[in-house]
């Protein structure tokens, strides 16, 4: 199966299974790691970029950015 243009999610059996381009740079794999992994946080709501998906997108972000923060200071 062909990957997506940057990356994408995928869920099947149980189990979820998050592809990203190694063609990207490393901030954006964070990036695309960042939107996919909130797919999986909202699936069971939306399958979607709907209002759930924003949330958990949010939540993962301010995480993400609060451990950089910690890590250079």
């Amino acid at each position: 199966m062909p990957l997506g243009t940057e990356g994408d999610c995928k869920y099947a059996d149980g189990i979820f299974c998050i592809r990203i381009s190694n063609e990207l740079s490393p901030q954006s794999q964070i990036d695309v790691l960042t939107h996919e992994f909130s797919h999986v946080l909202s699936w069971d709501e939306e399958k979607e970029h709907g209002t759930m998906w924003g949330k958990k997108y949010a939540e993962v972000y301010n995480l993400y950015a609060r451990w950089v923060e910690g890590r250079d200071g």
